[in-house]
């Protein structure tokens, strides 16, 4: 666990903690709107990261993996945004392995999440029984090693994107399937991204601008989660893959985020761009 934990950031020592603001997708540039993290630790305890936005019945939630500094390991919490980014925050779901990057997505009624749950040996769907505080497993999709699995679903396929070597963050493979619950199969040009440190590991959902597919990756070349990086999905379907660099983004410092940034989701208000952002 110590191992883990001091490849992947997950300790004491670093103090992730949220952010929010606003985001130019075009300059690729964020301008934090407070100077303060909007969501710091839980309780006193520990930190927070790997922010998910959606909406529900006109009620904004964030999910996000909360490190329990007494257990060592990562549950995931759900904070429901009031107007001016304040929130109330509860447990959303416990397990006795480490839990990060709560993936949560919406497909026909439903809502489901596909967390990191990288300890348990399986990449675990979970389904919202009561949302957003009671889920159940669905469904284990796959039996690997991983880290931060990101999801999409195009043009009827559903594409898994994943960091096949979690303690290194070199690698990518890309796996497919026709239904949510598989049979998922590998992609023909696995591993899409091999000896890559910068282009490896997720680092948010994959989000549709003017159009183009952008997908965002942890800088993990100097340290882990460093930076992160922009790049446009030119081609995808079970027998292609392909994508270039766009930018780096950048994200204006304030102190609590000076050390690295690895982690960014989008949302509109009102017709304005706003990303959460974690950082230490």
């Amino acid at each position: 666990m110590r191992g883990f934990n001091s490849l992947t950031g997950n300790s004491s020592n670093n103090k992730w903690a949220i952010g929010i603001g606003r985001i130019d997708l075009k300059r690729m540039t964020i301008t934090p709107i407070e100077d303060q993290p909007i969501i710091d630790g839980y309780k006193n305890m520990g930190f927070a990261a790997d922010p998910f936005f959606i909406k529900h019945e006109n009620k904004e939630y964030v999910f996000f993996e909360w490190w329990n500094t007494n257990l060592e390991k990562g549950e995931i919490l759900v904070a429901e945004f009031k107007n001016n980014f304040e929130s109330t925050i509860r447990r959303a779901l416990v397990e006795p392995f480490h839990l990060s990057y709560p993936n949560v997505f919406k497909h026909r009624n439903s809502f489901y999440m596909l967390p990191e749950a990288w300890e348990s040996g399986f990449l675990l769907l979970y389904k919202a029984k009561k949302f957003p505080f009671i889920w159940e497993k669905a469904t284990p999709l796959l039996n690997i090693d991983y880290a931060d699995p990101q999801i999409m679903l195009l043009n009827g396929i559903w594409y898994l994107f994943i960091t096949t070597d979690p303690l290194t963050n070199s690698s990518m493979s890309i796996y497919y399937s026709e239904f949510l619950d598989g049979p998922w199969k590998p992609h023909r040009q696995n591993p899409i991204i091999e000896k890559n440190y910068i282009a490896a590991r997720s680092a948010g959902r994959i989000f549709t601008f003017n159009n183009k597919l952008i997908r965002f990756s942890q800088d993990c070349s100097r340290i882990y989660g460093e930076k992160i990086h922009a790049w446009k999905i030119n081609c995808i379907n079970p027998q292609k893959y392909h994508e270039e660099y766009i930018s780096t983004l950048a994200v204006q410092k304030k102190g609590w985020n000076d050390t690295a940034v690895h982690h960014v989701d989008i949302l509109e208000r009102r017709g304005e761009f706003f990303a959460l952002f974690d950082g230490y």
